[in-house]
Parts: structure tokens; sequence; C-alpha cells
């Protein structure tokens, strides 16, 4: 499982190399259509390596929080040993699809899970920031 901002094509070379073998790119349509103004068909690559590639926009009015996207990480995951890589424009959203997955498939606690994102600065959470008081992310079931 690889989180990651876009990629550009060297990349999704090296990650092929390395056993990455399907894509999640929760970017939306509107943010792709800007990937391939700049000259990169991200799409036609994949499909050159031999990756599968599934697009489930996260992101603004259009594409509001929900749980296709984790569903789509879920199913990619189970697929195959494959790695999979899950990409957006900064690695925040993919960061949270992995998260969702992390609690919702697996049962993984929520606060474990986000301390596992600190270092792409996911954690702590703002209130934590602002405030000085620890906090904790408890998930009712």
């Amino acid at each position: 499982m690889i989180l990651a901002a876009q990629p550009n094509a060297d990349d999704f070379r090296q990650w092929h190399a390395a056993g990455v073998r399907h894509v999640l790119n929760v970017r939306t349509p509107a943010e792709m259509e800007r990937v391939r103004e700049s000259g990169f068909d991200q799409a036609a690559l994949l499909a050159e390596l031999g990756m599968s590639y599934t697009q489930v926009p996260l992101g603004g009015d259009a594409y509001p929080m929900r749980q296709e996207p984790v569903t789509a990480l879920r199913d990619l995951l189970e697929r195959d040993d494959a790695l999979v890589l899950v990409h957006c424009a900064s690695t925040t959203r993919a960061a949270q699809v992995w998260a969702a997955h992390q609690v919702r498939d697996i049962g993984r606690a929520p606060t474990e899970v986000y301390r596992e994102l600190e270092p792409i600065g996911l954690w702590p959470l703002p209130l934590e920031k602002l405030s000085g008081v620890p906090l904790e992310i408890e998930a009712r079931r």
C-alpha cells in the first residue's frame, strides 16, 4: 500500500518495477484534465504498464466525502497480493481513504490510524493543536 501526491510517469514506472499493480486515483475529473493538459496521460501510461486503474473522485461539492473510494480500495486490496497505490493531488485525500479503510474494514482504532498519518500533517488534529488538549478519536460500532 502506497499513498502519494500526483505521480509523474517516472514515479509510475518505478512503482510498477517495485510491484505496484493497482492504482486508485481519488482526484476529480477537472483535476485530471489539468494533468492531461500538461501533457501527461496517466490512464494511457498505466494501460501501457499493465496496471489496473480505478478513479473514484473525492473532493468539492460534486464529489463529497462518501464510502465509495474506501470500498474501491478494499476491493483492490482483496483482488490479489499486489501492491496498491492510492493518490490525489497532495496525499491528503488518499490518506483519508486509507484511514477510513483501516477503521471500517480492518477494525483499527481511529486515533491509532491517524497518529500514523502525522508525517503528512493529518495528526494532531487542528483542534488538538489549537487547544493544547490531547485528543482521542473513538469509533462507535
